[in-house]
């Protein structure tokens, strides 16, 4: 993503398959180590994002999750939402993802539905990294909340 404010790598790829199942044998083995620590971090991350998501879930009511985008699907694949389900509200301002799409079967409201809820023990997750500071002014500076990229 080509954005001046925010460091938000992307690395597009194109593979062909092939019939060998696995990295080539003759690889370098400096290149061959790089991809296996880059693995290994890519793995510990998930793990300390799912250990953090737990413990906020446990910490809190109510979980709004606000910008239902990439963001929130890579963050919603490092835990079992399932599982915390009657805890989450999912909030988003396009409304095509209000009117035609769910997740876990939980509807995606308009930010407009923080106004009438009550958000004691809750936490605004935010999800979108390149909105962060529009959602943010339109929360009440009483509401906790965090970014996705402080998880």
């Amino acid at each position: 993503y080509d954005n001046k404010k925010y460091s938000y790598p992307s690395l597009i790829c194109i593979f062909r398959k092939t019939k060998v199942n696995k990295i080539e044998k003759n690889l370098d083995e400096v290149l061959h180590q790089n991809i296996n620590d880059y693995l290994q971090q890519e793995y510990t991350k998930v793990f300390n994002h799912a250990k953090s998501l737990m413990t906020i879930f446990s910490q809190h009511q109510s979980i709004y999750f606000w910008g239902i985008g990439q963001e929130f699907f890579i963050l919603s694949s490092f835990v079992n939402l399932e599982k915390y389900r009657s805890q989450i509200l999912l909030i988003d301002k396009d409304e095509f993802k209000q009117k035609n799409h769910t997740f876990l079967g939980l509807d995606i409201h308009s930010p407009e539905i923080i106004e009438n809820i009550d958000l004691t023990n809750s936490l605004v997750i935010i999800c979108s990294v390149f909105n962060y500071e529009n959602i943010n002014k339109q929360l009440n500076n009483n509401i906790q909340r965090v970014c996705i990229n402080e998880l």
